[in-house]
């Protein structure tokens, strides 16, 4: 019971060293695609103001 035990602390150790990093990398992409997003719907409307 003490290996399956020290599995379960290993796991849960990984988990929440992991698990903010996976977190903030997801939260920093949909950042990214969402200024992108931005950039492009703004760039589009100058063009169309401007041309």
């Amino acid at each position: 019971m003490d290996v399956f035990e020290d599995g379960w602390l290993l796991k849960d150790s990984v988990f929440s060293t992991v698990g903010p990093i996976i977190i903030f990398t997801a939260f920093v992409s949909v950042c990214c695609w969402f200024v992108k997003l931005t950039l492009s719907l703004i760039f589009l409307v100058n063009f169309k103001l401007y041309s």
